[in-house]
């Protein structure tokens, strides 16, 4: 956006500033400026206008106005905050799925309403993959395409694997060993399978399963345990144990039907795409506070009780969010 000098004196200026503001992000105090300097002309809404300004008022209220309170609250000894992430974090084994707890909006919006596999989680990181997010892209095998999935910002190339392909349990892929178990010790009987394209290839070749099947990601998402450790590029900011929790494994069946609705990704099927990942989403867990606009964990993180109202609005910000992110980053233009 443009940017604009101002002259003036100090005392003008701090009386200026100094006033009251009719609302608690201070826009008023802007759009007083801007007719003081003659720019009034310039301030037509935006097609995005409200999204802004809720965007504005949301990060006002949990960074800035809210602050201490949030600090006060979370003024737990650096031990016992350390132990009790300990706990929960290593509870979190290879295999294990995980949905986001709470809207997800000033950053990384693509974990809003996200399911996350867990693929790997030692003393210095864990490593997933985001599950029901689909890319413009991909694959063809035989007369069946598939979705590739958005899994996370660090890429796999990195690591010499183009893409990571699943299965979930299939009893006929599992007995015929197609692919390896994502478990701790290599349990057979794991609910989630990782193979390769070539073990796709052999599997519908031999009559084994469908080509969709199979879910396709591309892309880790990365949360480092010790913040001065050094993995590659792309770790998530984000609190793994503040902004996740662990999906129940009755309800993985459903999940994976859902997800397998979902086709690449287009500006025809955008909102038909989205819908199917947050029905995924809402059938893995607890979803009342997001329908009853009362969420405990969102409150939690805030530092603050919300109203029902603010709830909404939050809740509201959270899903545009998500839908311009994904058309911003996993749609083709």
């Amino acid at each position: 956006g443009d940017w604009f000098t101002v002259a003036t004196d100090v005392e003008s200026l701090w009386k200026f500033i100094s006033q009251p503001s009719a609302f608690t992000t201070g826009t008023d105090k802007w759009v007083q400026l801007m007719n003081r300097i003659g720019k009034k002309s310039m301030m037509s809404a935006a097609p995005n206008q409200k999204f802004q300004d809720d965007m504005l008022k949301q990060y006002m209220r949990l960074r800035l106005l809210e602050k201490s309170n949030h600090d006060l609250q979370r003024s737990i000894s650096d031990s016992q905050q350390s132990k009790k992430a300990d706990d929960s974090v290593d509870k979190l084994v290879p295999g294990t799925l995980v949905r986001s707890s709470a809207p997800i909006f000033l950053e990384e919006q693509v974990f809003h309403q996200s399911l996350v596999l867990i693929l790997k989680n030692t003393e210095e990181m864990t490593v997933g993959v985001v599950l029901n997010r689909p890319y413009s892209t991909s694959v063809t095998i035989g007369d069946t395409t598939v979705p590739v999935r958005y899994g996370g910002r660090y890429e796999l190339d990195d690591e010499g694997l183009p893409e990571i392909w699943l299965h979930c349990n299939h009893q006929t892929l599992q007995e015929a060993r197609i692919g390896e178990p994502i478990s701790k010790h290599g349990d057979p009987d794991s609910i989630f399978w990782q193979c390769t394209r070539q073990d796709v290839e052999t599997a519908v070749e031999a009559g084994l399963a469908k080509a969709n099947d199979f879910l396709i990601v591309s892309g880790l998402s990365v949360w480092k345990k010790n913040r001065g450790s050094n993995y590659g590029k792309g770790p998530s900011s984000l609190e793994l144990d503040d902004n996740f929790c662990k999906v129940d494994e009755s309800s993985i069946g459903t999940i994976w039907k859902l997800l397998m609705v979902q086709e690449p990704l287009n500006k025809k099927n955008a909102a038909d795409n989205l819908e199917a990942a947050n029905t995924a989403w809402m059938m893995s867990g607890d979803a009342g506070w997001m329908l009853s606009g009362s969420s405990k964990q969102f409150n939690e993180r805030s530092g603050s009780e919300m109203d029902t109202k603010d709830q909404k609005v939050v809740q509201q910000i959270a899903d545009s969010a998500l839908d311009k992110w994904i058309r911003m980053y996993l749609m083709k233009p």
